[in-house]
């Protein structure tokens, strides 16, 4: 009864503003997913993730291609993942760590977000979830066929869903090595055989990976948007598992509260983590060491961002509901104290629009209005169209620029100088990066342009409307 009720309240948390637009990289998924199997596979170098979410939207798609259906699918695995942190608690732990890890869960607001976006990352969180639940299964219960069949399929699923995974195996082998080098033995064959499993994947990843290192060198700031600087990594990680992807303009205020935030749950984390005895321990390595490979990896190829751990979210709520169990005296006291977090987090992520999504169907509807003739172009200051432009603006052609970021001068006029154009709408988006120092504004400006009017879009920035004088 209790965990319908929890359930209900999962579904409910992730189906408020689900219909927001698709961001850059939704719109990446999608457009990547409506290609050609063969292209979802061996076509993608450029895109740093495995074949399966795609194989898999491929097919979601043929049913309908709106917000809302896309994100639904995100919403079941969300869902589905609430239930799951309930099973495995009551296997290592109690009902009442079952019952706290769960609603948790249910209400965690950094999972919402993201069992709300047409990504792997809600696939991922369940299916390291299910691969941690059989791996349990089969140390509590003995080496069960249906405990192994399960288990190699949802890690071998897992790893072709998202590299990451890959650190959860490394996770489990460190934990059975240094905790139960008798079930290691057992167990060998089963990870020999997702190994073997993951072979005929290995050349792209290896292709995938060289795209990666070399990132730096045809775009040079973009590390600084793949990536965190490391010494913020962990304390953001878990402070934006704790309360969401909010922040606060007051700097004053952001450092109070991320501090108050990060000693509550951390002295919960710490405790959580002590106290884990036999099976239980093994929430501490899938927590710990994929942050810590992370860390490593993420000084050669930028990665370490926290939606990519999003998969070791399960284990935070576990061992964080296992933390408050044990604080007998304050027990009740600090589950309200996280559940006031997690709603506060909730709260800002549903009712303040600057949390939410870029507004690219904002921006489409606004340009479609417009376009009414020849005379009027867009400018994108890119090398190519950006994805969600390229999904809502449907046969709207954008003028874009050369590749050799970031442009100079003459890289612009060089791009611009046949532009007849009586109107131009500039999409501001990303040129930070591309033309940090506003050429393309001046050249515009020098050519005979001049700014009749600009808007504001969420997440997107300034569309800035031009007419030659």
């Amino acid at each position: 009864m209790i965990i319908g009720i929890i359930l209900v309240v999962a579904i409910i948390f992730r189906l408020v503003n689900i219909n927001q637009s698709l961001w850059l990289d939704e719109a990446t998924q999608v457009l990547l997913s409506q290609k050609s199997l063969y292209s979802i596979f061996f076509e993608r170098t450029a895109d740093f993730h495995p074949p399966l979410s795609y194989v898999i939207y491929h097919f979601w798609m043929q049913i309908s291609q709106t917000e809302i259906w896309l994100r639904s699918l995100s919403v079941v695995f969300g869902v589905l993942t609430v239930y799951l942190t309930y099973k495995l608690a009551l296997l290592i732990f109690n009902r009442w760590v079952a019952i706290t890890s769960s609603l948790l869960m249910a209400i965690a607001p950094y999972h919402i977000y993201y069992s709300q976006e047409i990504r792997m990352y809600s696939l991922a969180v369940f299916l390291s979830l299910l691969s941690v639940y059989f791996l349990v299964l089969q140390l509590r219960n003995g080496f069960k066929m249906m405990y192994k069949l399960g288990f190699i399929l949802a890690t071998a699923t897992l790893i072709y869903t998202h590299y990451m995974g890959l650190f959860l195996i490394i996770a489990l082998l460190t934990y059975l090595f240094l905790q139960k080098k008798e079930s290691l033995i057992k167990l060998l064959t089963q990870f020999l055989i997702i190994i073997l499993l993951y072979i005929p994947w290995l050349p792209q990843l290896i292709k995938q990976l060289q795209g990666g290192v070399n990132v730096d060198s045809y775009l040079p700031h973009w590390r600084e948007v793949l990536t965190l600087d490391l010494y913020k990594a962990v304390p953001l990680t878990i402070f934006k598992f704790s309360i969401g992807r909010i922040d606060f303009e007051n700097q004053t205020l952001y450092i109070v509260v991320a501090g108050l935030v990060l000693i509550i749950f951390g002295y919960l984390l710490i405790k959580g983590i002590l106290i884990l005895k036999d099976d239980e321990k093994i929430l501490s390595f899938w927590f710990i060491i994929p942050i810590i490979l992370s860390l490593v990896v993420s000084v050669k190829t930028p990665l370490f961002q926290p939606f990519r751990l999003l998969f070791i979210i399960p284990a935070f709520y576990l061992i964080l509901a296992g933390g408050i169990y044990q604080s007998a005296r304050f027990r009740y006291l600090l589950l309200l104290v996280v559940i006031w977090v997690s709603l506060i987090g909730n709260i800002f992520y549903i009712f303040n629009s600057r949390f939410q999504r870029e507004d690219w169907r904002g921006v489409s509807n606004f340009l479609q209005s417009r376009l009414n003739n020849d005379q009027i172009k867009v400018l994108s200051v890119w090398p190519e169209p950006f994805p969600p432009y390229e999904w809502y603006m449907n046969d709207k052609s954008a003028l874009h620029m050369g590749s050799d970021l970031p442009y100079s001068y003459s890289e612009i006029d060089k791009s611009l100088n046949s532009v007849k154009f009586k109107e131009v709408y500039l999409l501001e988006y990303l040129q930070d990066l591309s033309d940090p120092n506003r050429l393309t504004q001046h050249w515009l400006e020098k050519n005979g342009y001049q700014v009749k009017d600009i808007e504001d879009f969420r997440g997107v920035g300034f569309v800035y409307h031009y007419v030659k004088k």
